[in-house]
């Protein structure tokens, strides 16, 4: 970055140097050639009479040859335009590739464009010389394919980053190219320069043409001064508009530029300067400029300054200026003194921003959590933050100026620069980890495992590495951790199978061992009461028919509790599930439970979904034979099943009814086994109907809940966004 904004600089001084080369033009030439003109017409004008016709067209010619000449210098002048545009374009596109500065980017399209202007102002004077269209042509080429290189870098550094831009800067491709373009605007100088000595050798034989003529008659002679004096005003006044060109430019420079005086004083500056600190050009130019400079940079600041006085030309340094409001901006110089008039002419810019960015990468720099090293060509430590400091034991100031296999293990420390030759040859960006098995050497000999991540850099002293290091001591016995862990786990996974298979044999055993028995009472129980009924008491029949009804419950409960500990094991088949005509082909199967009642169900439109439909189907099954019991006892009695979005693309799903409801302050029981709200006298089932969906919902990754009142009817909804058990 300094380099590029010194190059600028640069290139603002040259063109204030110019300035300073006008101001030693007398603000009166107009005086003095009047007069000139005046004292020769007088001497000359009897002889001017005699040879007037033949110096006319002498001097017709010269004015020819000078209009030449002057073609010429556009040319040249053209030709140095677009040279400077080129080299901004590409230096300005590094510049934005390097630090992604904006102004960087618009600088960079300005050149684009002073280079389209240069061009076609080339296209116009060239035109009708052969030779220099066709060298004009080549170097169009040529600039194009510099161009595009340089909009690669620009592009790569908007989409993949300052590293990426990087690597297409450090290719090399555009030296070729540039060498092309400084070749062709030197074939088409030595052209112009040629033809404009030709043009002086031809002014010089015309001049001694029209002497002779002159010496034959006083009357061409006479015309040839007329005309002199109409090219001198001519010049005159093209001169007085150059001057005015100058002072625009002094005026509208966007750099702060100044004269001053080796007295200490400013004796000029521009606009730029009111902008930048907020004082007037008078209060500046009315005080020593030491006034304005940071108390701790003045003993650099008159330092600066006895050396531009000493007569050294373009010294750049930097000091803080006071603003008007008592802030300080940092202020980068470049300056060009003329000893013989004792003054200064000074191109300033304001670099705080340029500071302030250099302080956050330094101090971004230090806080960085892993290791960095900036590691120049000949493998020496240029910078170190404190964390690598730390990590290999050292102190910062130990590290700077070192060679890198300080760091590197004993054992390749000798082989170690020829990897980093063969980097350097071909540098590219290496990811953290990359490479596997790296170690460093700490200061106290031993040795840690490393990942290293290298980038190659440019900086203002050449080519470089970044170099990013983490300690992975840490990492590395966790995984050893993590590789017991998972030893342990996949030993606790064959037990947990063989325990699931114990389980399935209990299953069964339960299943088989429970009923036998309950069939038994259940037997009994309907023999009792069929062979003798005649003599058994009325209460006794009443307490065997209760005691078949908890048979018969307590089979249903066996029945249900062994398939909900089948939930577990049941493999998941998913696919796309038709809701909505899942839902109406339940409700139809459903509807003896519910026939002849008054009951209205509402169905909207369901969104399908990704699941196992066998699982969702019981969900759906025992959501709405729930609605459909809880609602008997209800006249003008309703279900509502419907969906609405949950603002992630799932679909949340509702079954609403409006039957006995619940006390919401026990909904903590719902979903539990064998928890019931209601009495069994009243709505029959077992307690693991909601117990089943709540752990067909959680296997589908999605979550299951209900808002009820008591005597007003329930909601449950459900989703089944997120990871699902496979």
């Amino acid at each position: 970055m300094e380099f590029l904004a010194t190059r600028a600089w640069l290139r603002s001084a040259a063109l204030f140097r110019l300035y300073a080369e006008h101001q030693t033009l007398p603000r009166g030439p107009v005086v003095h050639i009047d007069r000139a003109i005046a004292v020769g017409f007088s001497a000359t004008l009897l002889i001017l009479l005699v040879v007037g016709a033949v110096a006319f067209r002498g001097t017709s010619r010269l004015v020819d040859t000078a209009t030449a000449g002057e073609q010429n210098q556009k040319v040249l002048g053209a030709l140095e335009s677009e040279l400077m545009a080129v080299f901004d374009a590409v230096a300005y596109s590094r510049a934005y590739a390097l630090t992604g500065n904006a102004e960087y980017r618009q600088d960079y399209e300005a050149a684009l464009q002073g280079s389209a202007q240069s061009l076609s102002e080339l296209r116009v004077l060239v035109a009708e010389e052969s030779e220099q269209a066709s060298h004009l042509a080549q170097l169009e080429s040529s600039i194009a394919a510099r161009f595009a290189i340089c909009a690669e870098v620009v592009h790569a550094r908007e989409s993949d980053g300052a590293a990426k831009a990087a690597a297409v800067i450090g290719s090399g491709q555009g030296k070729p190219l540039m060498e092309d373009i400084r070749r062709i605007v030197a074939e088409m100088r030595q052209h112009e320069t040629a033809r404009l000595g030709e043009g002086r050798f031809a002014a010089i034989a015309i001049s001694r043409y029209t002497k002779s003529i002159i010496v034959i008659g006083c009357a061409a002679a006479a015309v040839l001064i007329l005309v002199f004096l109409i090219v001198i005003r001519r010049e005159i006044r093209q001169r007085e508009r150059a001057m005015a060109d100058r002072d625009l430019h002094f005026n509208s420079s966007l750099d702060m530029l100044c004269v001053a005086g080796f007295d200490g004083y400013f004796k000029q500056v521009n606009p730029s300067w009111t902008k930048t600190l907020g004082w007037s050009a008078e209060e500046l130019t009315s005080r020593p400029w030491l006034d304005f400079v940071h108390p701790d940079d003045v003993e650099a600041t008159v330092g600066a300054g006895n050396t531009v006085t000493s007569g050294t030309s373009l010294v750049t340094f930097e000091n803080r200026y006071r603003c008007k409001d008592g802030s300080y901006r940092w202020i980068s110089w470049t300056s060009q003194p003329m000893v013989e008039k004792q003054l200064i002419y000074a191109v300033a810019r304001d670099v705080t921003e340029r500071k302030r960015a250099d302080e956050r990468f330094q101090t971004l720099f230090e806080c960085a959590p892993n290791g960095l090293l900036l590691v120049d060509a000949s493998r020496r430590i240029l910078l170190a933050n404190v964390e690598l400091a730390r990590m290999f034991g050292y102190e910062q100031k130990e590290l700077l100026g070192q060679t890198v296999e300080l760091l590197v293990p004993d054992r390749i420390r000798a082989v170690h620069p020829s990897y980093v030759a063969g980097f350097m040859k071909a540098p590219k960006q290496r990811a953290m980890g990359a490479v596997p098995n790296l170690f460093g050497r700490k200061k106290d000999g031993s040795e840690i495992p490393l990942h290293v991540a290298l980038n190659p850099i440019e900086y203002e002293g050449g080519v470089g590495v970044l170099v990013a290091i983490a300690d992975v001591s840490e990492r590395k016995k966790t995984e050893d951790r993590l590789r017991s862990l998972n030893n342990e786990l996949e030993n606790k996974s064959a037990a947990l199978v063989a325990t699931n298979k114990e389980l399935e044999a209990f299953s069964y055993s339960v299943s088989h061992d429970l009923r036998a028995p309950l069939r038994a009472i259940d037997g009994f129980s309907r023999v009792l009461l069929e062979k003798f009924s005649d003599t058994i008491a009325p209460d006794a029949k009443r307490y065997l028919n209760i005691v078949r009804e908890n048979t018969a419950l307590m089979s249903a409960l066996i029945d249900d509790l062994l398939a909900f500990s089948r939930l577990s094991r049941q493999a998941m088949n998913k696919r796309t599930v038709p809701v909505d005509m899942q839902v109406r082909d339940i409700i139809e199967r459903l509807r003896p439970e519910y026939q002849g009642r008054d009951l209205k169900i509402q169905v909207d439109k369901l969104p399908p979904c990704e699941g196992d439909p066998d699982l969702l189907r019981q969900v759906w099954i025992n959501l709405l034979s729930n609605a459909i019991k809880y609602t008997r006892n209800r006249d003008n009695a309703t279900i509502h099943i419907g969906s609405s979005s949950n603002g992630n693309g799932h679909a949340t799903y509702f079954v609403k009814d409006n039957g006995a409801g619940f006390d919401m302050q026990y909904s903590d029981k719902l979903f539990g086994v064998f928890q019931r709200l209601h009495r069994q006298e009243d709505y029959e089932g077992t307690g693991i109907g909601l117990a089943t969906v709540q752990r067909i919902i959680q296997r589908h990754g999605g979550r299951i809940w209900a808002d009820a009142k008591m005597d007003e009817g329930a909601t449950f909804s459900f989703t089944l966004e997120g990871h699902s058990e496979s």
